[in-house]
């Protein structure tokens, strides 16, 4: 927990500085700022946990040592956050038109949670939450896709037909997402791609 404030303490600085000359929106420095503690993780998992460890202990740290649990715990936090980095870089882009990228990557999020549920140790509490959020922030796309059913009364997010149809019309992605990501029986599946 202290090496956490320690980064974030480096990264409130950093932003400040960043800040003056350069005005983005809140949502921007967030996912920009969950990215750069992944990544600090990512960094930490390359080196040896005992030279590390050994490291902290000879600058006066040796409370930020890891143990084998906290080691193992943070390889489950990158397995987990790791497609969401991908996610947010891929429909983020600047310079390109991304729209497309938006169906495929939920369903893809949507998936590899779904995968996680039997394989973590530590975090299937935040699988779980993560899921149902992702479910929760992008209804619309799962009852287009029939992986749930339409809510009377309740305007669902994302439900415009324009997510399905510019997945369907990108080259990157055309229909290949159906089989893979859209949880559902075979019949629903060809129903859905009828459907786009």
């Amino acid at each position: 927990m202290e090496l956490q404030v320690l980064l974030e303490s480096y990264d409130e600085e950093k932003d400040i500085i960043t800040r003056k000359g350069n005005a983005k929106s809140s949502a921007t420095r967030r996912t920009k700022a969950w990215q750069r503690i992944a990544d600090r993780i990512k960094a930490a998992l390359h080196c040896d946990k005992t030279a590390l460890c050994q490291v902290l202990e000879r600058v006066g740290h040796k409370e930020l040592s890891f143990s084998v649990r906290e080691w193992n715990l943070m390889k489950e936090l990158l397995d987990v956050l790791k497609p969401f980095g991908e996610a947010t870089d891929l429909t983020q882009g600047e310079n390109v038109v991304t729209i497309s990228s938006v169906l495929p990557s939920v369903l893809s999020l949507n998936h590899h949670l779904e995968k996680l549920k039997s394989e973590v140790t530590f975090l299937r509490g935040l699988v779980r939450a993560l899921q149902a959020s992702l479910k929760t922030r992008f209804l619309g796309i799962f009852i287009n896709v029939e992986m749930d059913s339409n809510q009377d009364g309740i305007s669902a997010p994302f439900s415009d037909p324009v997510y399905l149809k510019a997945a369907a019309l990108d080259p990157v992605f055309s229909l290949q997402w159906v089989e893979p990501h859209v949880m559902v029986t075979p019949d629903v599946k060809e129903q859905v791609a009828e459907k786009v």
